[in-house]
């Protein structure tokens, strides 16, 4: 798989969407694998790609299996100017202290926090302070699982950096997805490639049935803020 995501991401930077990068999700079996970098390095090397544009996106909860060693490892991707991101980030049970010391480049928040943050305060609280540790460690931060208009304005307003599922578009045959991410005519992206967020597409809230046990968010005065009802 990494091989062929390289490959595929040379060709597209050959036909001149020099622009784009391609991350890779490892799982645990691959990321343990003996001598990764070196498996990486070549990959890259065979596909005559630069490291920056691999990322390479492994869970919080396989990256604390065998902390030590993540760490080890994901320094000497870092060196070779990898780009590395957690996935996942707030479901499994890092340490802050094993946390600040990955040399991580991103993180993405992981779906279940996202389902109900536009119109539950609990979650909505979960994404807020998600988004403040992200952004304490210097982390680029990506929403993943994003379904309704609503959560984007959600989600704009607490910070986060990039966002992915249905309000931009469907996943992509391999055809199309060079000519997306880089706005030619499909519609959803800017000219640089960035998904457009679509303003202006606001649904009315949906209201918490009673005895669903959860707790609607209300606007109060100051813009942006909620409070719990």
């Amino acid at each position: 798989m990494l091989r062929t995501a390289c490959t595929q991401l040379r060709r597209w930077h050959d036909a001149g969407f020099a622009q784009l990068n391609v991350a890779v999700n490892f799982s645990a079996t691959q990321f343990k694998q003996p001598d990764l970098h070196e498996t990486i390095r070549k990959a890259l090397d065979s596909a005559r790609l630069d490291p920056r544009f691999l990322e390479i996106e492994i869970t919080e909860t396989l990256a604390m299996q065998d902390a030590e060693t993540t760490i080890n490892t994901l320094r000497l991707l870092k060196d070779m100017g990898v780009k590395i991101s957690i996935d996942d980030f707030g479901t499994g049970y890092s340490s802050l202290g094993y946390l600040r010391r990955f040399p991580l480049t991103s993180s993405k928040i992981d779906r279940s926090f996202v389902r109900d943050a536009d119109r539950d305060c609990d979650s909505a609280a979960i994404v807020h302070t998600v988004v403040a540790l992200a952004r304490v460690l210097k982390l680029t931060v990506l929403a993943e699982g994003v379904e309704t208009p609503s959560q984007v304005e959600f989600l704009s307003r607490e910070g986060c950096d990039r966002m992915q599922g249905l309000p931009f578009r469907q996943a992509l045959r391999r055809g199309r997805s060079a000519q997306a991410a880089a706005g030619t005519g499909i519609p959803g992206t800017d000219a640089a490639g960035t998904p457009a967020l679509r303003r202006g597409l606001n649904r009315p809230r949906r209201r918490i049935r009673r005895g669903s046990g959860r707790r609607p968010c209300a606007p109060t005065a100051r813009a942006g803020a909620r409070r719990c009802g």
